[in-house]
C-alpha cells in the first residue's frame, strides 16, 4: 500500500528536522577538535612542548604544525623535532596547560596557546623561557608572549582574551543559526500540515483524505508534487499579470451587456465536493430560461457542450470563449480549492446523475479538476460520452499510478492546448489514449 502525500511530505519534514537537530547536537556539543602539538629537543637538553588552541578542521591543524615546523627550523637549526601531530584528545595534564592554573615547569603564553620549557635544571628551563620573552616583539599584539615561572598563576594575555570572546562569539552565532534551524524546521514542519492539507497535490475527495475513487492511496509522486507547485506559481502569476485585463472585461461586459458581470456556478470537483466556479458572463441573462432549450439541445449523457455558434453567446462573450479568457478567473478556485489547469473540467449536479449509468465513472474525478483536459484537446463535441469519460479516466489514472508521469502528460496537453486555440488543430481519438498510456495510464481500463 502506498503512503498518502500528506503523510509522505510531513514524515520528510519530520525527518529533515529530525537529522538538523542529529547534526546541530553534533556540531555543537560533541565536534572534534584538533590540537597543534610539538615536541621539540633544543641545545643544552632544553626540552620544549608546544601545544595550541584546538581547531575544529583537521586540515587547518596540518597546515598550522607545518608552518612552526619551517618557522622552527629557521630559527633554531640545531634543534630536533621529537613529535609532529594534531590531538584530538588531551590528558588532564596538558588541558590544565591551557588554562591559568599554576603548572610544574616554567611556561610561556602566546596569542594561541602555550610553550612548556623543561631542562635537567630549573634554572635552565627558566632562562629559555624568559630568554623567549624578551626575543618577543612587544609592539606586535598578536606576537606578544609571556614567560611564567613554576607555581604563579598564568593569568590570559589580552590577545588571548580578544581571541576567546572571537570563538565565544562565533560558538554563540552557531548556537543562534542552530535554534534559527530548529525553529525553521518546527514552522516547517507544522505549515506543511497546512500545505497538504490545502495545496498539495492529492486525490480531491472531501477533507483531507487521500484516498482514490477506488478507496486505493494516491501515491507520492514527485510529478503529482510538480504539478500541484507549477499550478500555484503561474495561478499567482496570472492573476497578477492579467488583472488590469480582468478590469477592462468587466468594465466592456458591464457597458455592452449589462449585468451581472460574472457567471457563477455549483460545479463537482470530486465525487463528494462542489464549489464555485467563477467565469465571466459569457451568455444572454436569460440562458437557461426554457425558450432556449439547451439542455434538451446539447446535453450528451453527462456533458453539456454548447457550440458558439449557439445563440445564447454574446458577442464579447464569443470572443472570451475563443481566447480562453472566460476560464482565467478559474486561478482563484486553483489557488483556494485545489483544482488545476489541467485535468478533467468540474461537472454540474445534473451531470454526475447522467454520468452515473456508466461503469466507472468516479474514476475520472481520482485527479485534481482542471480548466483545459484530455477531452478538450481531442475535441469534446466530436467524442462519444462514453470516449470522453474514457479519456478522462486514463488521464486521473496516470496521476493515481505510482509509474504515472502527470507533469509530462500536463505539458504536453499545455501545448496541444495552445496549437488548438492557434490552428483549431484537434489531437486523434486514438493517438491519445496511446499517449496516455505512454504517460503512465491503466491499459488494462476497462472501456
Amino acid at each position: 500500500m502506498t503512503r498518502p502525500i500528506s503523510k509522505s511530505i510531513t514524515f520528510i519534514v519530520f525527518v529533515a528536522t529530525l537529522i538538523g537537530l542529529v547534526m546541530g547536537v553534533k556540531t555543537l556539543l560533541i565536534s572534534k577538535q584538533y590540537f597543534p602539538y610539538l615536541d621539540v629537543a633544543g641545545p643544552e637538553g632544553i626540552r620544549i612542548q608546544v601545544l595550541q588552541q584546538g581547531q575544529p578542521d583537521s586540515a587547518q591543524c596540518v597546515r598550522t604544525l607545518a608552518s612552526q615546523v619551517t618557522a622552527l627550523r629557521g630559527n633554531c637549526p640545531s634543534c630536533r623535532i621529537e613529535t609532529s601531530n594534531c590531538k584530538s584528545e588531551l590528558d588532564v595534564e596538558m588541558r590544565k596547560w591551557l588554562g591559568e592554573e599554576p603548572v610544574s615547569r616554567p611556561s610561556v603564553r602566546m596569542a594561541y596557546g602555550v610553550i612548556i620549557f623543561d631542562a635537567p635544571h630549573l634554572d635552565i628551563a627558566l632562562g629559555a623561557c624568559q630568554e623567549s620573552e624578551k626575543r618577543s616583539d612587544s609592539n606586535i599584539p598578536i606576537a606578544r608572549i609571556k614567560c611564567f615561572p613554576v607555581g604563579t598563576k598564568r593569568e590570559l594575555l589580552d590577545i588571548e582574551l580578544i581571541v576567546l570572546q572571537q570563538q565565544k562569539a562565533a560558538r554563540e552565532k552557531l548556537i543562534g543559526v542552530f535554534l534559527l534551524t530548529i525553529f525553521a524546521l518546527i514552522v516547517l514542519s507544522v505549515a506543511s500540515k497546512f500545505f497538504t492539507r490545502r495545496f498539495v497535490a492529492r486525490a480531491p475527495l472531501e477533507g483531507t483524505t487521500t484516498l482514490d475513487s477506488a478507496g486505493k492511496l494516491v501515491a507520492f509522486k514527485l510529478s503529482n508534487v510538480l504539478k500541484r507547485v507549477a499550478d500555484i506559481l503561474i495561478a499567482t502569476s496570472l492573476l497578477a499579470i492579467l488583472l488590469p485585463i480582468f478590469v477592462l472585461v468587466a468594465v466592456a461586459i458591464r457597458v455592452l451587456e449589462g449585468s451581472p458581470i460574472f457567471y457563477v456556478s455549483r460545479r463537482f470537483i470530486a465525487v463528494e465536493k462542489s464549489v464555485n466556479i467563477y467565469k465571466f458572463r459569457t451568455m444572454v441573462r436569460d440562458a437557461i430560461s426554457p425558450k432556449y432549450q439547451l439542455k434538451e439541445r446539447f446535453m450528451r449523457d453527462g456533458y453539456l457542450d454548447i457550440p458558439l455558434s449557439c445563440e445564447v453567446y454574446t458577442s464579447i462573450g464569443r470572443l472570451l470563449e475563443r481566447s480562453q479568457l472566460v476560464e482565467t478567473l478559474q486561478c482563484i478556485n486553483i489557488l483556494f480549492d485545489g483544482m488545476s489547469f489541467v485535468g478533467n473540467r468540474p461537472l454540474p449536479e445534473d451531470n454526475i446523475v447522467l454520468l452515473k449509468k456508466f461503469q466507472g465513472w468516479q474514476e475520472r474525478f481520482d485527479s485534481p479538476a482542471g480548466i483545459t483536459g484530455i477531452s478538450q484537446i481531442v475535441g469534446k463535441h466530436g467524442l462519444l460520452p462514453q470516449q470522453r469519460l474514457y479519456l478522462e479516466r486514463l488521464y486521473s489514472s496516470v496521476y493515481r499510478n505510482p509509474n504515472g508521469n502527470i507533469f509530462i502528460c500536463d505539458a504536453y496537453i499545455v501545448a496541444k492546448t495552445a496549437h488548438l486555440l492557434l490552428s483549431g488543430g484537434y489531437l486523434d481519438y486514438e493517438r491519445a489514449v496511446a499517449f496516455l498510456i505512454r504517460c503512465g495510464a491503466d491499459k488494462n481500463l476497462p472501456y
